[in-house]
């Protein structure tokens, strides 16, 4: 309410004097000494407008900084009216018809998340109940072909052994074609049903907490996302990759320039690394004292030495200027992508330990992770 007892040179009354509605409000803003309802109205609304604002989430139409900004405009508007000279052509109609427009996109993408959640659920519910009646079949009829190739046996009759064995194979085969031709198939259904999650998954990583130094992603960040993508690889049919980026120069700068210094270089890296990473789907987080991961959720194994490679020259070509000298860094980048089967840590390990060989070997290198043992897990990713 400061601008009620202060009223800033650069606004402007929102209504003119001659019997306006909003008389009351201009009065006030002209000195009244004490607060009328007018101005808690004003005050609330202006509330209500910017809660609009830090509530909003991400749709198709506008970011949620976007939205959240207008807002913020819009609250200062309800206090303090337009800037004196601006071309500012906003009303109360206007700021209804913001809200309104405002609250229809919203529910919109809130009834389609919605949505996108319930045919995801939907379709793991049915493919649960689909594998427990199949498997039940299958079940039945193996059993059956076992009793039969038993009495065979107890028979001692040669030719009934070989005939309920043969039958007995074929019900086995059958079963396990069955099995990966299902299996196929709702692979191929989940997708479908879970690629409207994806972006909600991308919308909560948004909400992860960052590195105070670096304003990064935190590692609590990267641990959770890269159990989700290695879980969910599968099911989508993504083949994701981690990259981590080894800073390499940090404690010389250290030594002969201090340590705020190196904390810049520090800054410097982990924004070279970022603006190199724009999609919304890459996450790029604080892994180490020295080390910067990225996580990219699909990546196919031809293009991840590219990728890597992006990530080392961005940082090689960064640049800082420090009393008057500019200073560079170079990295030790090493990547794995995820394969068939293996464990998130596994994954990370893989790459973390081809950034220390890259270090190694430095500097300014990259390493690709060694293929890890076979888990004879296969996705059907074909």
């Amino acid at each position: 309410m400061f601008f009620k007892r202060t009223p800033s040179s650069n606004a402007t009354p929102r209504a003119e004097a001659s019997g306006s509605t909003s008389g009351a409000h201009v009065a006030v803003r002209h000195g009244a000494p004490e607060p009328s309802r007018a101005d808690e109205a004003l005050d609330v609304l202006a509330a209500v407008v910017r809660a609009e604002g830090t509530l909003a989430v991400d749709t198709e139409d506008s970011p949620a900084l976007e939205l959240a900004a207008r807002c913020q405009e819009w609250a200062r508007w309800v206090l303090v009216g337009p800037t004196r000279g601006a071309d500012d052509d906003r009303s109360w109609a206007g700021l209804r018809s913001f809200l309104l427009d405002h609250r229809r996109t919203q529910m919109r993408s809130l009834l389609g998340t919605l949505t996108d959640m319930r045919r995801a659920v939907h379709a793991i519910a049915t493919v649960v109940v689909r594998v427990l009646a199949s498997d039940e079949r299958s079940d039945v009829m193996v059993r059956g072909r076992l009793g039969s190739v038993a009495a065979a046996l107890e028979s001692d009759d040669l030719s009934e052994i070989r005939r309920t064995t043969a039958m007995l194979v074929d019900v086995v085969q059958a079963a396990l074609h069955e099995r990966e031709a299902r299996r196929v198939s709702d692979l191929s259904g989940l997708r479908q049903s879970l690629a409207g999650v994806r972006t909600e998954l991308a919308r909560a990583r948004e909400e992860a907490g960052t590195d105070a130094e670096t304003q990064l992603f935190d590692r609590k960040c990267l641990d959770e996302t890269l159990t989700r993508l290695a879980s969910l690889a599968p099911v989508l049919g993504t083949r994701p990759a981690v990259v981590i980026v080894g800073v390499e120069g940090l404690r010389a700068a250290r030594e002969q320039h201090g340590a705020e210094a190196q904390g810049e270089l520090l800054r410097m890296a982990a924004r070279a690394v970022l603006r190199t990473f724009l999609r919304r789907e890459d996450v790029v987080c604080r892994y180490g004292p020295e080390e910067v991961a990225v996580l990219v959720d699909d990546c196919p194994e031809s293009a991840l030495r590219d990728l890597a490679e992006r990530a080392r020259r961005a940082v090689e070509v960064a640049r800082v200027s420090w009393k008057g000298q500019e200073l560079g860094l170079t990295a030790g980048v090493g990547a794995a992508a995820l394969a068939p089967g293996e464990p998130a840590e596994t994954w990370l390990a893989r790459s973390e330990d081809a950034m220390h060989r890259a270090r190694q070997r430095g500097p300014n290198r990259t390493v690709l992770a060694t293929s890890p043992p076979s888990t004879g897990v296969s996705l059907g990713l074909a």
